[in-house]
């Protein structure tokens, strides 16, 4: 029987950095054992070779046509992408290359004067089917190391631009971080790698 619990996953729009707790959740469970309370709403596994892989997410794609860059994000990114697309709480900044992504120094005070308010910039990777980073000042973070809800929007997107639904994902952060990608219809599945750092008991 494959372990079950019932943790539900959040909406891709609203959060910043909840969804990599149900890749956290999928390791855990793997090592420690499983628990089950109530319906049954996520499925969340470890995988062999250090990967736990979490619930399946929402998609979240952006509109296909390319939108106008306003000037607080192109001074915000101090940079000007090939593409940019917009959904209701997103933009999405396609660059030439991983190097012009990771080698971005953001103003914040000019990306904290857009609407929406949450910025991805993105290319094709070297190494990896593309490279990401995810700045949020609308959320009070300026950058998240790794985001999985960003993923919900950057998955269907490489997913047409590559013709194919499975890809790995480096989010170039300071901290940095590796996803393996599936896109199943209107979800998107994630695994990463996990490490034990503390082990302990709460009693209440």
């Amino acid at each position: 029987m494959t372990p079950r619990t019932d943790l539900r996953p959040p909406d891709p729009m609203e959060v910043v950095v909840i969804v990599g707790l149900l890749i956290v959740g999928g390791w855990v469970l793997g090592i420690v054992g499983f628990f089950r309370a109530g319906r049954a709403l996520a499925e969340l596994r470890a995988l062999r070779g250090g990967l736990a892989r979490g619930a399946p997410m929402p998609s979240a794609p952006v509109p296909p046509a390319p939108a106008e860059a306003p000037a607080d994000l192109l001074q915000g990114l101090a940079a000007n992408p090939l593409e940019v697309l917009r959904s209701e709480r997103m933009w999405l900044c396609v660059f030439a290359s991983a190097e012009e992504v990771s080698g971005l120094s953001p103003d914040f005070s000019a990306l904290g004067r857009l609407v929406p308010g949450r910025i991805i910039p993105t290319a094709r990777g070297r190494d990896c089917d593309f490279v990401s980073r995810f700045f949020a000042p609308d959320a009070g973070v300026l950058e998240d190391p790794v985001t999985g809800s960003a993923h919900c929007t950057l998955v269907p997107y490489w997913a047409a631009r590559l013709g194919k639904n499975t890809l790995h994902a480096r989010q170039v952060s300071r901290r940095g971080g590796e996803l393996w990608c599936e896109l199943h219809g209107d979800r998107v599945r994630m695994a990463g790698h996990g490490a034990s750092y503390l082990k302990g008991t709460i009693r209440v």
